[in-house]
């Protein structure tokens, strides 16, 4: 299931290489058009990866079909996701970039070093917070909580705020196992995107039950 999981992912990529490579010679509209539908489609096939790594991390009968069920019922949720990410991310890093003097002709001063390393600062956490989002837009129906794509990113940046060091330990395992992939080539195809579903899934998961949203499960072995 996660190399299924993997393999679906990997599409993104690979028609973003293909649209590339065969709309070279378009007018440029055309292949920023194709990206941006292919930038949406991530949503979608996200929200179907982290639907079936959530059903793994809660033992709730994971099977195939559970990915084809999130890109159904997650379909306009995960397409807005996708786009308020692009938004504030592009924000905060052209602010962040603005009054550091890297983008535009501001003399940097104090006041708006300042500024710029508070912006940092901003898209760091934001940054951070998005990879609980998924996880928590698609534990939504299953644990009962506010449906929305502004409660998932709240509840993310709950999240990543208050354990700060946990969330970095969590990114920290991510961008090793990225880097193993990318260095094995395969393991972009085969392992990448379940992987890293799970360890999200898993992370904010293990946050639920600290704070009692779920209950921590049995021992192994226990009835």
């Amino acid at each position: 299931m996660v190399v299924a999981a993997s393999t679906l992912t990997a599409l993104l990529p690979t028609l973003l290489a293909v649209s590339t490579y065969f709309l070279a010679d378009k007018p440029r509209w055309i292949l920023a058009a194709v990206v941006f539908i292919i930038a949406l489609l991530k949503g979608p096939i996200l929200a179907g990866v982290f639907n079936l790594a959530h059903k793994i991390a809660y033992s709730d009968n994971p099977d195939l079909p559970d990915l084809l069920a999130g890109f159904r019922e997650l379909f306009r949720a995960s397409i807005l996701l996708i786009l308020l990410d692009l938004f504030v991310t592009i924000c905060l890093a052209a602010d962040a970039g603005f009054f550091l003097g890297i983008f535009g002709h501001l003399k940097p001063n104090a006041f708006s070093i300042a500024l710029g390393c508070l912006f940092v600062y901003l898209f760091i956490a934001w940054f951070c917070s998005m990879g609980y989002q998924f996880p928590a837009l698609t534990a939504q129906k299953p644990l009962n909580q506010k449906a929305g794509v502004l409660p998932a990113v709240y509840k993310s940046l709950l999240v990543s705020l208050s354990a700060p060091l946990y969330t970095l330990a969590v990114w920290l395992i991510a961008f090793v196992f990225i880097l193993i992939c990318v260095l094995s080539a395969f393991g972009v195809f085969l392992l990448l995107g379940g992987f890293i579903a799970l360890v999200f899934t898993h992370a904010l998961r293990e946050i639920f039950v600290c704070y009692g949203v779920v209950d921590e499960p049995p021992d192994d072995g226990t009835l």
